[in-house]
């Protein structure tokens, strides 16, 4: 793994963490209604869905081992590209079902990495 791809990995798991800690306990519901947990999530999921895309574009044996990442690469294409057409059921989706696996996986990389 290059050693930009750790850091953008690293990006994307701190970002990633950040939505977790903001949605426990929550519900579509308060996503779709409070705007300021609204904006907290999508910006960190575009945060996310860049770092993916910078490893994807210069390291793509790492981001290969993402099971998610057009998923995220995806979700940031749109929260960047097409804001007024965000659907609050995907970005929950993404948050409470994909996202843990996604840092699962990145965390194993990171520590394959670090030798541990």
């Amino acid at each position: 793994m290059r050693s930009r791809s750790r850091r953008w990995l690293r990006d994307a798991a701190g970002a990633g963490a950040y939505i977790q800690a903001k949605v426990v306990g929550r519900t579509i519901d308060d996503y779709a209604t409070d705007e300021d947990l609204r904006s907290i999530v999508e910006r960190k999921f575009a945060i996310v869905g860049e770092a993916i895309t910078r490893v994807r574009d210069n390291d793509p044996a790492t981001v290969a081992r993402l099971t998610g990442f057009r998923e995220f690469i995806g979700l940031g294409d749109l929260l960047a590209h097409e804001y007024d057409d965000v659907s609050a059921v995907r970005v929950w989706a993404a948050a409470e079902d994909s996202l843990p696996t996604l840092l699962a996986e990145i965390a194993a990389l990171l520590a394959e990495e670090a030798g541990g």
